[in-house]
């Protein structure tokens, strides 16, 4: 297939005597698998401080609980999984994208609320 014929506008850049690599390039880099709306996007970039906003006290009294390492440790972990696995989800469905991305929020606890010792 060529590259014009995937991308609008690449036909113009290939008149310019612009190889074919730098214009499939060019077009990978204008257009992107996922279109979604500015407010889907904006819904998608928001709904991690959605999680985050919530867990602002709630990671200190965790770690005067439980001990600073072992919730900032299990805060790593989840939010390393949650991470690996948002390609996937947002491949599958945006609901389900922005449902981890709150879950990363909720994750990413602080605990500098805790005196430490």
């Amino acid at each position: 297939m060529f590259p014009g014929d995937m991308c609008p506008g690449v036909n113009a850049a290939l008149d310019w005597r612009m190889s074919s690599l730098k214009a499939l390039m060019l077009c990978q880099r204008t257009q992107g698998e996922l279109e979604w709306s500015k407010e889907v996007r904006g819904y998608v970039l928001s709904s991690f401080f959605y999680g985050y906003i919530v867990t602002q006290v709630l990671g200190g009294w965790l770690a005067g609980r439980y001990g600073g390492k072992h919730v900032f440790g299990s805060s790593i972990l989840i939010t390393a999984i949650a991470t690996i696995l948002v390609p996937v989800a947002a491949r599958a469905h945006v609901s389900l994208l922005i449902t981890l991305r709150v879950i990363m929020g909720l994750a990413s606890v602080r605990t500098a609320f805790q005196p430490h010792y």
